[in-house]
């Protein structure tokens, strides 16, 4: 159910908590695989082969060099140390020479038998961490072609470096599949429609603003409205009188809550009505008024009278970000 839920709405489905985290790492990259074609440059001949084996059971291709992009290959050897004209490319015994990878990542790259290119780091690049990702680092210029890096034995530093260099680097080769498969299907979801890119606006936002403190609804409410995420009309008021005029304004049937940066949950004190008339709002503020001020011993001194909207999805989003000593928390149903 999920799986055909997920494949007509395009959404990419994480198989394993990994998953989770690479994917979107991954994607993140703006990279794009116009095909299934995977190039495997590695420095160990074990990790390229299981490399190669997990791409293939999930339908990606390792196919060998064209002619002119093995000539380029071969032309880069001093000896007959690597082999650089098959797939995987194997560098094992050519030790760790940051020209020789810089070389082999541009020329296949360059080559149209490739929509990507699969490095694997192998323990001859962990003496040196920072060539190696700086090698790989400087193949990526000119290219939206993915790159992605298995780093085999398991080496948490350099999986660091190259991640900060802006290559999705994996610790297994199941999780470097995964995320070339997750590149694949968001490809065929674009080409098909069911994803449609949209550019993020750019928002000017200085969290600095930001009171010390809760905020209260319409403070939450507003600071969301500058990302693009909006709400019902509402008006703010501190009495009967102008809760009649307010509801009068949005017309039909209305909202009143409680509004407050102390009590975050409204409903939970008598702080929330539904479904009133500009006739009834006023003695139902009143009767709000008291019931707040017996359950939490606070007199209630602002209100929020809001259009009511039926027919759409309740979402009830919180959040609660800490900056330095500072902190602000809101959550609402919308």
């Amino acid at each position: 159910m999920y799986d055909a839920l997920f494949q007509q709405t395009g959404v990419i489905r994480a198989a394993t908590f990994s998953d989770l985290l690479d994917v979107p790492n991954t994607l993140a990259s703006r990279r794009k695989l116009a095909g299934k074609r995977v190039a495997i440059l590695t420095s160990t001949g074990g990790a390229g082969t299981l490399v190669a084996d997990s791409l293939g059971v999930a339908g990606l291709g390792t196919p060998v060099p064209d002619e002119a992009t093995a000539a380029s290959l071969r032309a880069l050897q001093t000896g007959d140390h690597a082999v650089l004209d098959r797939n995987p490319i194997d560098v094992t015994l050519a030790g760790l020479q940051p020209d020789l990878l810089r070389s082999a990542i541009r020329t296949l790259l360059d080559s149209c038998s490739y929509d990507a290119v699969a490095i694997i780091v192998g323990s001859s690049g962990l003496a040196m961490p920072d060539l190696m990702a700086g090698a790989i680092r400087d193949s990526l210029p000119g290219t939206d072609k993915p790159v992605i890096a298995y780093v085999s034995p398991y080496a948490p530093g350099i999986t660091q470096l190259l991640n900060r260099e802006g290559v999705p680097t994996f610790t297994s080769p199941e999780s470097a599949t995964s995320a070339l498969t997750a590149l694949w299907q968001y490809k065929e979801n674009m080409r098909s429609g069911k994803n449609v890119q949209v550019q993020p606006k750019q928002i000017s936002f200085d969290p600095d603003e930001l009171r010390q403190g809760s905020l209260n609804e319409a403070e939450a409410k507003a600071l969301f409205a500058k990302f693009g995420v909006h709400s019902v009309r509402e008006i703010r008021v501190g009495n009967a009188k102008d809760a009649e005029a307010a509801a009068r304004t949005l017309g039909g049937r209305v909202v009143l809550k409680l509004l407050s940066d102390a009590i975050t949950h409204e409903s939970n004190v008598g702080g929330v009505a539904i479904g009133l008339s500009v006739d009834a709002i006023g003695a139902r503020l009143n009767q709000m008024c008291d019931d707040v001020e017996t359950a939490t011993g606070t007199k209630a001194e602002a209100f929020l009278v809001q259009e009511m909207v039926t027919g759409g999805t309740e979402v009830i989003l919180g959040l609660h970000r800490v900056l330095s000593a500072r902190r602000f928390c809101s959550g609402w149903a919308v």
